[in-house]
């Protein structure tokens, strides 16, 4: 069978018809040996109760040995009588004297009996006892035909053989209904499958009143397909948004350009401008793709090859301060490797050494690290002044038990506590006062890097004003 519809009620017609058999067998078995056992308590307890009588009355026996005459007949047509009412009608019995001589034998009123060896399905139950009376030593046999076990058993086998085809009838009924009951919630997911492969990514699973293991497939499945729907709602707004960005910069330059075409010959001066602003905007495309790709590069499974590695956080933030200082001398670039500003928490200031620390490693490549620090000190130093040309910006590492990392802190106006759970979204500039000539790619950028490499980054509000970013990685177990 191909369906699974037909495998599970193959499936569970087997699996409950075995068990019925097997439980038939065994219930066969043991109520066959109850049976044969009572009968043999029975049989016993009347055997004993024949030799009883038989023990009492010495005078009748010895009549018995005596030779065949009329008065030996008397005697056996009068035992024959007596010891019947202890008989069954299909019972035999016999007495034996000493030597084996056959003193009486009695048969039973009723159909002869079964007397086939003791190996037969059905064989005889035959008991003897051996008594003394009056000096003589006598045997007692009795033979018990199993015609009545026979019957019973007979009985009891096709009750059962009944039996087990009302359980085959039952257990196709419960494997139909089963295989119903099992296969609709997964037939409801399929049609779940058919509609996201149509790309209808709001598609969910119904979700079982019971809670089951195909209740919890259901739900991981939409947890799974809520992720995606996010993922995709985050794709198409993002090409949205830098398809909006690309068209600013492309307009400019295509204005600029036909200016040139029509009348660049005629007013050099003008033509000058142009020609430097679509240097400018060529220069600010660049920007763009470059960010866009390094997205696209960072989101790539292949990409943490180029992220791994060890790097001695010193050797790249100390040179990017010097660097920083040169380029904005009109704002105060500081390193700090135990700064106890509120950058940190108490938890991680208290852990913090007095004296400065040795040169620490991250675990990330060294050009992964100084794109990072470079993304997060152009932020700080574009926004950290507070008005006019002065401004603070402070670079530290730290070490906590929990781990280690840096942070860059500014003192400027830090931004509206609206904006912080956005600002890492790509193309995200919520304060206008914080559209200084960016895309909103570089928080984005900084926080695949430090995802990929397995630590997390913090944006935070600083009471005393301005903002700090902090990184950190965990600990190595």
């Amino acid at each position: 069978m191909r369906t699974w519809r037909g495998k599970l009620v193959l499936w569970s017609l087997a699996s409950m018809f075995a068990v019925a058999l097997v439980f038939a067998g065994v219930t066969y078995a043991n109520l066959r040996k109850s049976l044969l056992e009572e009968e043999r308590r029975e049989l016993d307890v009347r055997t004993e109760a024949l030799v009883r009588v038989l023990r009492e009355n010495p005078s009748l026996l010895r009549s018995l040995s005596s030779p065949r005459d009329e008065e030996r007949r008397a005697t056996e047509q009068a035992w024959e009588i007596r010891l019947r009412a202890f008989l069954y009608p299909d019972e035999r019995l016999s007495l034996f004297g000493e030597g084996g001589a056959v003193l009486l034998h009695i048969e039973g009123d009723g159909e002869e009996g079964n007397v086939e060896g003791d190996d037969a399905p059905f064989a005889n139950l035959t008991l003897y006892r051996e008594f003394s009376s009056g000096g003589t030593t006598y045997v007692l046999r009795v033979d018990h035909p199993s015609t009545r076990l026979k019957t019973l058993t007979h009985l009891l086998l096709r009750s059962l053989l009944v039996g087990l085809v009302v359980a085959a009838a039952g257990s196709t009924a419960g494997a139909l209904l089963l295989a119903r009951a099992f296969l609709r919630p997964l037939h409801a997911l399929l049609q779940t499958f058919r509609r996201v492969r149509e790309a209808d990514f709001s598609a969910r699973a119904p979700v079982g009143a019971a809670d089951d293991e195909l209740a919890e497939l259901a739900r991981t499945f939409n947890a799974m397909m809520d992720a995606v729907e996010a993922s995709v709602a985050r794709e198409r707004r993002f090409f949205a948004d830098a398809a909006h960005e690309l068209r600013t910069p492309l307009a400019a330059i295509s204005g600029h350009a036909e200016f040139l075409r029509r009348w660049g010959d005629r007013d050099p001066e003008r033509a000058k401008r142009s020609l430097e602003a679509i240097r400018e905007e060529t220069a600010r495309l660049t920007r763009l793709v470059e960010g866009i790709l390094t997205l696209g590069r960072l989101e790539d499974p292949d990409a943490l090859l180029a992220l791994e590695g060890s790097c001695w956080a010193e050797e790249v933030l100390l040179p990017l301060v010097e660097e920083y200082r040169l380029l904005y001398p009109h704002v105060e670039v500081s390193f700090s490797s135990a700064d106890r500003s509120p950058c940190v928490s108490p938890a991680m200031a208290r852990s913090l050494p007095q004296e400065p620390l040795p040169p620490h490693v991250f675990p990330l490549a060294c050009e992964s690290l100084r794109h990072l620090a470079r993304i997060l000190l152009d932020n700080a130093v574009k926004y950290g002044a507070k008005g006019g040309e002065g401004g603070k910006v402070v670079v530290g590492v730290f070490v906590a038990e929990d781990g280690a990392g840096f942070f860059v802190r500014d003192y400027g106006p830090g931004i509206p506590e609206r904006d912080l759970p956005h600002v890492f979204e790509r193309f995200y500039r919520g304060d206008p006062a914080r559209r200084r000539g960016g895309y909103g790619l570089g928080l984005s950028i900084a926080r695949a890097i430090v995802e990929r490499t397995g630590g997390e980054i913090r944006l935070a509000n600083l009471p005393d004003g301005g903002l700090c970013a902090l990184v950190r990685w965990p600990s190595p177990a």
